[in-house]
């Protein structure tokens, strides 16, 4: 999969080194986007910020529409490669 990501992004989540240093993380059945960002010592909302294309573009295929982009941080499925924070 090709993402274009923004990289004001990367560096945030990366901590605002100016250096973003990230690997990917496949999502396990059990997983929440509070229990990743706790594994990777980030925020919610940064990693959300990070992988929102990804995400919406999973719960889309699976029929999930919904009407607050913030939403869709609830929608999650094992097997989806998200990007994390090298910690």
């Amino acid at each position: 999969m090709s993402e274009n990501l923004n990289l004001n992004n990367l560096e945030q989540v990366a901590g605002g080194s100016g250096k973003a240093e990230l690997t990917t993380y496949t999502i396990k059945s059990g997983d929440t986007l509070t229990s990743i960002a706790r594994k990777y010592k980030t925020t919610v909302s940064k990693l959300f910020d990070l992988n929102s294309k990804i995400i919406i573009t999973e719960a889309n295929k699976r029929g999930v529409v919904c009407n607050n982009v913030n939403d869709y941080a609830n929608h999650i499925w094992p097997g989806t490669i998200l990007y994390v924070p090298n910690v």
